[in-house]
Formats: structure tokens, sequence, C-alpha cells
């Protein structure tokens, strides 16, 4: 019962993780762009 509420809980966490990794790079990529035009 524990096993598989763990084994249930895995994608979850993973695809909460990716979205997290996915935000902080697309913010990183406007700041990069901001940044780019600030210095042109």
């Amino acid at each position: 019962m524990y096993r598989r509420s763990v084994f249930v809980g895995e994608p979850c966490r993973r695809s909460v993780m990716h979205g997290i990794i996915y935000i902080v790079g697309l913010i990183v990529v406007v700041l990069a762009i901001l940044s780019f035009f600030g210095v042109r």
C-alpha cells in the first residue's frame, strides 16, 4: 500500500520539477533578451 502511493506520487513530482525548470529557463531567456536590448 505504501509502495503504491509512492509509485503514484512519483510522476506528479517529476512533472512539477519539469514545470519549475521550464519556468526558470523561460525567465533566464527573457532576462538575457532584455539585457541584450538594454546594452544596445
